[in-house]
C-alpha cells in the first residue's frame, strides 16, 4: 500500500511541474509540486497505509513535513543537479528536465517510508 500511495503522490508530484513550470523557474516548480504532492500523500498515508496512531492529525502532519523536509532537499538537489549541471556536461539533452525530475523523485522514496514508520505515524 505504500507503494501505491507512494506512486499516486509521485504521478502528481511529476504531473503538477508542468503547470507550475509555466509560472515560475524548473527549481521553484520542484519544490511547489513537491509540496502539492507531499499534501496528498499524507491523506493516503494516513489513512490507506499506516496504522491509526495516538497523535493528533496536527501533529502527525507536523512529523510528516519534518521527515519530508529531508526528502524536498534529495529530490532538489538530485532534479536541479541532474538537469542544470550534469546533463549539460555529458550532453544529455531527450526530455532532460523531464528525466532529473523523475529521478528526483525515486531517490527520496526509502528515506521517506522509513521515516514515516518511524515517526510520523509511528
Amino acid at each position: 500500500m505504500f507503494l501505491f500511495s507512494g506512486g499516486i503522490a509521485a504521478i502528481v508530484n511529476f504531473t503538477t511541474r508542468f503547470f507550475y513550470d509555466n509560472l515560475m523557474s524548473y527549481g521553484s516548480a520542484v519544490i511547489c509540486s513537491y509540496l502539492t504532492a507531499m499534501i496528498v500523500a499524507f491523506f493516503l498515508m494516513r489513512f490507506i497505509v499506516f496504522e491509526r496512531t495516538n497523535k493528533s492529525i496536527n501533529k502527525e502532519f507536523s512529523s510528516f513535513v519534518l521527515v519530508n523536509i529531508v526528502a524536498i532537499a534529495l529530490t532538489w538537489i538530485v532534479s536541479v543537479g541532474l538537469a542544470d549541471q550534469l546533463f549539460p556536461k555529458v550532453g544529455f539533452e531527450w526530455y532532460r528536465y523531464e528525466v532529473a525530475h523523475f529521478f528526483g523523485i525515486i531517490v527520496p522514496a526509502i528515506s521517506s517510508y522509513y521515516g514515516h514508520k518511524n515517526y510520523t505515524f509511528r
